[in-house]
């Protein structure tokens, strides 16, 4: 006996409102570092991700935009 295919699971996310979001490679290439870079970043919790799918990451452009302007803050206060 043959099991019938289930549909498949549907998970309703909220979104915080942003101007948009980027996939890992795209976020990498916005703050010209390599993607492995990008991880590395984010396991350090420079700026966190959001997960809508098993293999579909992203983080908001807010996000990034915080992260440079901290580090051009930092880098002012050193010089």
């Amino acid at each position: 006996m043959q099991r019938k295919a289930s549909p498949p699971l549907t998970v309703i996310v909220e979104m915080p409102a942003t101007r948009g979001y980027k996939r890992p490679k795209a976020a990498a290439e916005f703050l010209g570092i390599h993607v492995s870079g990008f991880w590395k970043l984010v396991r350090a919790g420079e700026f966190a991700t959001i997960k809508l799918a098993p293999r579909i990451t992203v983080v908001p452009v807010d996000a990034l935009d915080a992260f440079v302007a901290r580090k051009a803050a930092t880098q002012q206060e050193v010089a």
